[in-house]
């Protein structure tokens, strides 16, 4: 990741609109169920944002 790059750049749809529900309060199943996705999938989104320190 360079230093240009945005949360724009670097993140994908979903992964935008879990940032907001997480800061939120949202849990991982009210995620999946709003979304339409898996608990698992959210979980996997979790962890990419972890590791990219999107979230704390």
């Amino acid at each position: 990741m360079s230093n240009k790059d945005t949360e724009e750049d670097i993140l994908n749809d979903s992964e935008k609109v879990i940032i907001k529900m997480i800061k939120h309060n949202r849990g991982a199943r009210e995620i999946a169920d709003e979304l339409n996705i898996s608990v698992h999938t959210v979980k996997s989104h979790l962890s990419k944002l972890e590791r990219m320190k999107f979230l704390d």
